[in-house]
């Protein structure tokens, strides 16, 4: 029963890590309006909330489509948490290298045009 309490929070790492983001970000907010005042040195301390909340707001929509994927596509989503390791695993190396590339530059890509706009 633990063992699938636990897989079922890696797989489903929305549930917790949506709520701590939160909680970061208004922490943060709090403590550096407390700590700083309005501002501090040349930067304004509020320049990481949006850092924050730049990453509260890709697990949100990461959460959204994955929910939405398990609702709709039961089959795909299956294929996508079992069988796609296994997939990957066939491949050679220069095709992982690449896709990893590929993806880590897209997510990179993506926090920073969202950040890009909440500054």
């Amino acid at each position: 029963m633990v063992k699938k309490i636990i897989r079922f929070l890696l797989l489903a790492d929305f549930i917790w890590s949506v709520p701590l983001a939160f909680a970061t970000f208004v922490g943060y907010g709090i403590f550096g309006e407390w700590f700083f005042g309005e501002g501090f040195a040349w930067y304004d301390p509020s320049f990481f909330q949006a850092v924050i909340y730049t990453a509260l707001t890709l697990v949100a929509f990461n959460a959204v489509a994955l929910t939405g994927l398990w609702f709709n596509f039961r089959t795909i989503y299956k294929y996508y948490i079992g069988e796609s390791k296994k997939d990957y695993n066939t491949l050679e190396p220069k095709f992982k290298i690449g896709l990893f590339l590929i993806l880590y530059f897209t997510f990179l890509f993506e926090c920073l045009f969202i950040w890009a706009r909440l500054v």
